[in-house]
């Protein structure tokens, strides 16, 4: 949902660091056997993703048909995310990549993400493109979940078909204390598909929940400054504020919740005039 640059290593070199450390003889042997299966895995993961099909995608199309296959999602958990291990490094790399969780945008990323689950695609199991930056609140409601519907497809950080678009908007319910309501409008210039996904995306990950909750405590925070502009100058002094913090939150990036949160209020003339005010 909110773009994250591509990284720049492969699979192979990814699996080459985790087995260069101590590891036995024979274990290593059929890990470097995998090393072109796992460069053609991820190929094949690449142009399934850019293409807007991996939802065709099956475990069984990445497995090794070896018995031992399991080793290679050992090499994740032990030689990868386990600390003090060779390929810990990388990890830390792609995990750094980004301040804010790219499928919610707001919470620090804390762990990695298998896009495809480890345990069913066992040979992308440690390419960089299958793993990604997220918070462990969208991790834990992501889990193990596979796109089986072209339009049930989570929005892939590497590949972020949205990232010049402005589509998060907000509108402002009258109530007492004022609330505000955060969706996807989708541009005219997106397909059917993608207005789908991203819809399938925002509702998924509870974003406008977790969107509102931050919204309550900021406009509790400009309460008493808004009244003192309207008690001073008047409605248009509010507006006028508001509208400016709106141009100043969306300067960093767009689709921020703070700037779509100030554009919403901005518009309310019920907000302005009295709602910013009712706290019952």
């Amino acid at each position: 949902m909110w773009p994250v640059n591509k990284p720049s290593i492969s699979a192979r070199e990814v699996l080459q660091k985790c087995i260069s450390g101590k590891i036995a003889p024979s274990t290593k042997a059929i890990l470097e056997s995998y090393l072109p299966l796992v460069e053609d895995a991820e190929n094949r993961f690449d142009q399934a993703v850019r293409a807007g099909v991996v939802h065709t995608l099956t475990p069984d199309m990445f497995a090794t048909g070896s018995d031992e296959d399991n080793e290679l999602k050992k090499v994740y958990t032990d030689r990868m995310a386990k600390l003090n291990k060779a390929g810990r490094p990388i990890y830390d790399k792609l995990l750094s990549a980004v301040r804010k969780c790219p499928f919610c945008g707001f919470l620090q990323p804390t762990e990695l993400d298998h896009y495809l689950p480890k345990d069913g695609y066992k040979l992308i199991s440690i390419s960089p493109l299958n793993l990604t930056p997220i918070c462990k609140d969208c991790n834990k409601k992501k889990s193990n979940i596979e796109p089986h519907a072209a339009e049930q497809v989570f929005m892939h950080p590497y590949y972020n078909e949205v990232a010049g678009s402005q589509w998060l908007a907000a509108r402002v319910i009258e109530t007492a204390p004022a609330t505000v309501h955060f969706f996807v409008k989708s541009p005219d210039s997106w397909s059917g598909l993608l207005a789908s996904r991203v819809d399938y995306h925002f509702r998924f990950f509870e974003i406008d929940r977790l969107y509102g909750c931050q919204a309550a405590d900021e406009m509790s925070g400009i309460r008493a400054l808004l009244d003192d502009q309207y008690t001073t100058v008047g409605k248009a002094a509010v507006r006028d504020h508001l509208a400016a913090m709106a141009r100043s939150r969306s300067r960093p990036a767009p689709n921020r919740w703070d700037a779509a949160l100030y554009e919403a209020l901005a518009r309310s003339d019920w907000y302005c005039k009295e709602g910013y005010n009712l706290t019952t």
